[in-house]
């Protein structure tokens, strides 16, 4: 974590450019993960944007910093053991961390023998160990930029939303890690995947790219979902189901289902339905 000083990666961050330190196993895979994400991303997904993040929360401007020690590619080297970053790089893990933990979580349970578990992480990270003590698959509700939208179902596997800030929230923007801005407010996005990680980096980098992204997400064999002002898009498959709708048989990429309101009367129902 970089939120107590005393966390293993704010101790990396702040030896950026003191050359290759020894980092613990949970850390060097967390590194990993980051730096195959990203790449995976098409970039999207960054953890390098640290010093932006942290410009925002501090209400400050961000130092001035080459394009490269922006990129974990680039500000990120990684041996057996050991990690170094560029001088005035820094990683922020805003936008995995939960799935990290989550995930770990999920391998502690299984190696309980717990054959059946929820693991909520404030509903923006979830995981479904096999399914529901009754045999029935967990149901999970989806959300836009207004409400409830869907449901989903899960089983053995995870789920990430991810919401841009609103602005009057900077301290919560994602960056975009091209503009290195935080990204337009009204994005909401939601990723299924085998991993909470590997959910909660594709939601970031849906929320990042918007619609165009959700080819490469289903490329990856991911399912997704983007929503915003102009209405929702997910990716092909009978994964969704949208609320006050007929389900179709299938919904292909990019199709676009109408926004509805009013969304918070629906919201109220939906979610009373979804869980009675």
């Amino acid at each position: 974590t970089t939120w107590r000083p005393e966390g293993e990666l704010a101790g990396l961050n702040a030896r950026a450019g003191a050359g290759f330190v020894e980092v613990g196993p949970e850390l060097h895979q967390a590194l990993r993960a980051m730096l195959d994400l990203s790449a995976q991303t098409g970039g999207a997904f960054d953890p390098a944007v640290g010093p932006i993040v942290r410009a925002l929360r501090e209400n400050r401007s961000a130092p001035a910093l080459s394009d490269t020690t922006y990129r974990i590619a680039s500000a990120l080297r990684l041996t057996r053991g050991r990690a170094a970053l560029a001088r005035g790089a820094e990683l922020d893990a805003g936008a995995i961390g939960k799935g990290i933990a989550v995930d770990a979580i999920v391998r502690h349970l299984r190696r309980a023998g717990v054959a059946s578990a929820y693991v909520d992480f404030g509903a923006s990270s979830i995981a479904a160990l096999g399914v529901r003590p009754d045999g029935s698959p967990w149901r999970v509700a989806l959300v836009g930029p207004q409400g409830v939208v869907g449901t989903t179902v899960l089983a053995d596997e995870a789920l990430s939303t991810s919401r841009s800030a609103e602005p009057n929230d900077p301290a919560g923007a994602i960056v975009d890690p091209e503009t290195l801005r935080p990204v337009p407010p009204g994005r909401v996005a939601t990723v299924v995947a085998p991993s909470a990680t590997v959910a909660e980096a594709w939601s970031t980098a849906l929320v990042v790219r918007g619609r165009p992204a959700l080819q490469s997400a289903a490329a990856h064999g991911l399912e997704a979902l983007f929503a915003d002002s102009s209405g929702i898009a997910v990716t092909e498959g009978e994964w969704f189901e949208p609320v006050g709708l007929p389900a179709p048989a299938s919904l292909h990429p990019h199709v676009e289902l109408p926004n509805r309101e009013p969304w918070e009367r629906r919201a109220e129902r939906d979610l009373a339905r979804i869980h009675p």
